[in-house]
């Protein structure tokens, strides 16, 4: 354990940052404050913009991060604090910087350095050790951010696939109020229910609240799997009621809605062009058709006759071997496409 309460939080300080946004100000301005440095930076490669985010002096930390390594620091050995002078690429190029560096070794090749640098007087043998004491503590708090920001980028990912997909969820407590939703829902849903933390989601029309308030009410205690409620009239959203996995139990959860909205925007038919290897003309005829619009519509909205449509439309099935405008229609709704346009979150 740590001797002295400085330690301790440092060391608290550090796994803080490790399950934060991963910039290492925390632990950095403590060491900078208890050792009277002008920067203390925790280098982790792996970081984007290592290089910006460091601290160091932009002219030192070039150096010591430069690909070609004039300072060694790929070749310190791990868990030893380092002076300027002791770098195994000597310490003339990073004068007059007065420098203490530790190196720790991560899973496989991969390391991270714990720097202080100061102009003027050399560091005390205190302020190594207080480097020292760190030492074992950097892989695990180094792999706990790393853990944090892949799930926190799959996280961003997952949300954002939804969102394109006009898809989102509300998470029902065991008595039937809101206690977590997807960002934007309120938005999608607005014309037809209004949403308020910690109350019951409250449909414009009171026959809809009724019939929600039962659906939630045959998931939560008659054990329904599932159940769907349209929240008006079509084009109105429907939601669909399950019981909340175990992993929801987090949030507070009993029950998750989904629900479902057109997604925002539609494919450029530049892309349709792409996927069906058609002319962009006969792509926007195929997205026209996709859409809902009948040979006429479609003529109509691009401005060409319908007996020019219907060439396009032979000549798409022709390049594509796809069977008429049914199997058309279905090859570019299961396509990819859709998620090219990205909606707004609300």
């Amino acid at each position: 354990m740590p001797a002295h309460p400085e330690e301790t939080d440092l060391i608290m300080r550090l796994y803080a940052d490790a399950d934060g946004a991963g910039d290492w100000n925390g632990v950095c301005e403590r060491l900078v404050a208890l050792t009277r440095a002008a920067a203390a930076a925790l280098i982790v490669p792996e970081a984007r913009g290592a290089l910006d985010q460091s601290a160091l002096p932009v002219e030192l930390a070039t150096m010591l991060l430069a690909p070609d390594d004039p300072c060694g620091l790929r070749r310190m050995r791990p868990e030893r604090v380092y002076a300027a002078a002791d770098l195994p690429g000597g310490g003339t190029q990073t004068a007059p910087w007065q420098i203490r560096a530790l190196a720790m070794r991560l899973s496989g090749r991969d390391m991270v350095w714990l720097v202080l640098v100061r102009q003027g007087a050399d560091f005390r043998a205190a302020d190594g050790a207080l480097l020292s004491t760190l030492a074992p503590h950097l892989p695990q708090a180094v792999a706990l951010w790393q853990r944090t920001a892949r799930a926190r980028a799959r996280a961003v990912l997952q949300a954002d696939l939804g969102a394109r997909l006009g898809a989102r969820w509300l998470a029902f407590d065991a008595d039937g109020r809101l206690c977590d939703h997807a960002p934007g829902t309120a938005k999608q849903l607005h014309r037809v229910a209004r949403m308020r933390p910690g109350q019951r989601l409250e449909p414009t029309d009171a026959e809809v609240g009724a019939r929600l308030d039962a659906a939630l009410r045959r998931v939560m205690v008659e054990g329904a799997l599932s159940e769907a409620v349209a929240l008006g009239r079509p084009p109105a959203p429907a939601l669909v009621l399950q019981p909340a996995p175990p992993e929801m139990a987090a949030l507070g959860a009993s029950v998750i809605g989904w629900v479902r909205t057109p997604p925002a925007g539609a494919p450029r038919p530049e892309l349709v062009a792409q996927l069906l290897g058609v002319p962009v003309s006969e792509a926007r005829l195929a997205l026209a058709l996709a859409q809902g619009a009948t040979l006429r519509e479609a003529a109509a909205a691009l401005g060409v006759t319908e007996e020019t449509a219907r060439s396009y439309s032979r000549q798409i099935f022709a390049r594509t071997g796809l069977r008429g405008q049914p199997d058309l229609v279905r090859a570019l709704l299961n396509s990819p496409l859709w998620l090219e346009a990205r909606p707004k979150q609300g």
